[in-house]
């Protein structure tokens, strides 16, 4: 996560190198125009920065407000073994209101799906990214959750492994006697 703050304000001659930043506790925090903020922690950061012109005279000061969101937790998805030509168990998708996830298959084709109560991932979703369930094989796929704000929880990967049909094969250890 990356993102600086900085003074939005016509700077008159002077002050952006005498700028001074300031938390909320009014703990000067660094000098000069922008201010690298580190908390990192999902909150709520008050900051204010005062600008002293060359004659040491401060300026009204300005407060800045940076929140900074939680990630979503990562999605959620059991692997799966079917058999050839048959259908996956459809995996139902849940998130935050106004999630939306993007999911990657084989094919390297990203779908973002849109979040809804409910939705699942059929078959045909997932033959769309690259799932071929008619030849074995094991296929991974990627899912990211993105909330609403536009956080990204970490890459869940889930398998759907295609096997092909068990064919038994009869052993015969010879020949039996009565009552063996």
């Amino acid at each position: 996560m990356s993102y600086s703050l900085a003074v939005l304000a016509t700077l008159t001659s002077g002050c952006a190198d005498d700028s001074r930043w300031y938390n909320a506790a009014g703990t000067e925090l660094t000098t000069g125009a922008t201010y690298q903020p580190t908390d990192i922690a999902p909150g709520v950061y008050t900051y204010t920065v005062e600008c002293f012109d060359v004659n040491g005279c401060v300026s009204n000061s300005s407060t800045v407000e940076l929140t900074v969101l939680a990630d979503p937790a990562a999605p959620v998805v059991a692997n799966q073994m079917i058999c050839l030509n048959t259908d996956v168990a459809n995996i139902v998708l849940t998130g935050g209101v106004g999630s939306s996830f993007e999911i990657t298959g084989p094919s390297a084709v990203v779908t973002p799906v849109t979040f809804d109560t409910g939705t699942s991932l059929a078959t045909a979703d997932l033959t769309a990214l690259g799932l071929d369930n008619t030849t074995a094989n094991v296929y991974s796929f990627d899912i990211v959750e993105i909330s609403a704000a536009g956080c990204r929880s970490a890459v869940t990967t889930f398998t759907i492994e295609v096997v092909d049909e068990i064919v038994p094969v009869p052993a015969n250890s010879g020949p039996v006697c009565e009552g063996d």
